[in-house]
């Protein structure tokens, strides 16, 4: 429910973004729509109405087609509306006002008394319903349904009040967060309905919490197995990206961060020129590689670099080992986690972007120096 309220709200934000205090005279197109800004000088529109202001406020009009709005206070009395009503707003007053398609409105309260429609869709704090509907869709922390609905009232809703005299022919269904309150004189055709309390919240809360740990022990254990990988078959790309962590954090850091968002757009911009399509996949493909390897390849490489340094003695692999720990724990602390990643992200992308360029860019201009069978850059020419 909470969430339901949360959405409500960036909802009425938007609504309250695109509002103005700025009148202007009414707007018709060729098609026979009508747009507004605040005032509505017009009783009838024959085709669409779109209206933005702050508080809107008529009585005895008609539209020919869809009433779409945007505002605080929307209030209409004895109105007609030929298509549907889409609305989004602070509070909505409607009294006498037949819709003849659906009406969708998202409001911190929603009032309609002795109101006809097709089908409506409310989110709303408040909810009050009195009219005829033929299926009633509500999200709301409290609801009052009175009138006859034709079909369905499906809810969700932490209390529901169904008065004297309503009647639903079809079921009650949904989630509410207590026992509904029928009133003697109500006729409803049946009851289908989950009680979820808070505590039930929780629970969902909690087990959210155990997949999360889940994933967190078997990514750990597959970093492992990555780390494993890398230190068997990679072990030269590894102590060179530690070094150059060493001597140019700086530099990589940037070069990974420009790379970072180049590579996908160099990908999308290979994909729309549809011959790029399988260069863009094999770009997509080993971007995304990185991504999911940068974790072990920044934990080992700065272990290799910082316990080499600090231990001399120490064995390689439990320098390279240490370093993955230490990151894979490090990456589920709050905030320090995100920090944590983005760092690995660049210091990845950073070294292999640095290795391609001096290997395969600068190797027929600039003097670089080739050992083990991989070509990097001197400090002086990395500067």
């Amino acid at each position: 429910m909470k969430k339901i309220i949360v959405s409500l709200c960036v909802v009425m934000l938007v609504a309250f973004g695109i509002t103005t205090s700025v009148a202007m005279a009414a707007t018709t197109d060729s098609s026979g729509n009508v747009t507004l800004v605040e005032d509505m000088p017009v009783d009838k529109v024959s085709k669409d109405l779109y209206w933005v202001g702050n508080d809107f406020e008529k009585s005895n009009f008609n539209i020919g087609y869809d009433m779409v709005m945007a505002g605080q206070n929307i209030t209409v009395t004895n109105g007609k509306v030929d298509g549907a009503a889409r609305i989004a707003c602070q509070s909505v007053d409607f009294t006498d006002v037949d819709i003849s398609r659906n009406a969708s409105i998202a409001a911190q309260t929603i009032r309609f008394n002795d109101c006809k429609l097709d089908t409506g869709y409310f989110f709303g704090k408040d909810v009050l319903f009195d009219g005829q509907a033929k299926c009633l869709h509500v999200n709301a922390a409290d609801a009052i349904i009175s009138g006859k609905i034709d079909g369905d009232l499906i809810i969700n809703s932490d209390t529901l009040s169904i008065q004297e005299g309503a009647i639903i022919t079809g079921t009650v269904k949904g989630n509410l967060g207590s026992e509904p309150i029928i009133a003697e004189g109500a006729k409803v055709g049946a009851l289908n309905y989950d009680i979820v309390t808070e505590s039930d919240e929780v629970s969902a809360d909690e087990a959210s919490s155990g997949s999360g740990h889940g994933f967190a022990i078997w990514w750990f254990l597959a970093s492992i197995l990555i780390w494993l990988a890398m230190r068997l078959f990679f072990k030269k790309p590894v102590e060179d990206a530690g070094d150059l962590m060493m001597t140019k954090p700086g530099k990589m850091a940037g070069t990974g961060a420009i790379a970072m968002i180049c590579i996908p757009v160099a990908s999308l911009i290979l994909l729309i020129t549809v011959i790029g399509i399988p260069l863009s996949l094999i770009l997509g493909v080993i971007y995304t590689i990185m991504l999911m390897v940068s974790v072990p390849f920044a934990g080992a490489a700065a272990g290799q670099a910082v316990f080499g340094k600090l231990v001399p003695k120490m064995n390689a692999w439990g320098s390279t080992i240490i370093g993955v720990v230490v990151l894979l724990i490090l990456r589920e602390i709050p905030y320090v986690g995100g920090i944590v990643k983005l760092a690995t992200v660049l210091f990845i992308i950073g070294y292999f972007t640095m290795t391609f360029y001096a290997k395969y860019i600068k190797k027929d201009k600039e003097n670089l120096l080739e050992e083990g069978g991989y070509v990097y850059a001197t400090e002086d020419e990395i500067q």
